[in-house]
């Protein structure tokens, strides 16, 4: 029973650095699109970019703890379950942080998007 939840836990990870891995691709792709980005899109698609990586190398992190955990102890201990769950809970924390993160970045493109707005219609006022 305890091995299936860490292997459904394993193929959670794999699956979520897929997916990372095609949402950094994809960021790439933007950022060489043509026509460019502009220099306010770079920095945002920059951002995401650096936001993705953290995440990505957070969950590799954690499944080669998971696999060495694994490995280290055949058939699984109390202690090996412990540092397991410990591992999981640390992952929490992680998704917790790049959702912060996530927003942050969504709260700055949206001022980024006013101050644009705003230098528009004082342009518009100063030369009409």
């Amino acid at each position: 029973m305890a091995n299936d939840h860490v292997t459904d836990a394993k193929n959670d990870l794999r699956t979520s650095i897929a997916r990372l891995k095609e949402a950094e691709a994809e960021v790439t792709r933007r950022r060489q699109a043509v026509p460019p980005p502009t220099f306010k899109e770079d920095g945002l698609l920059l951002m995401e970019a650096a936001a993705i990586r953290a995440e990505l190398t957070a969950h590799e992190l954690l499944l080669n703890h998971m696999e060495a955990i694994a490995v280290q102890v055949d058939p699984p201990t109390a202690e090996s379950g412990k540092a397991l769950a410990d591992a999981i809970r640390a992952l929490d924390e992680m998704k917790q942080a790049t959702t912060a993160l996530t927003r942050f970045l969504d709260l700055c493109a949206t001022l980024t998007d006013k101050m644009d707005e705003h230098r528009r219609e004082i342009d518009r006022r100063t030369n009409p």
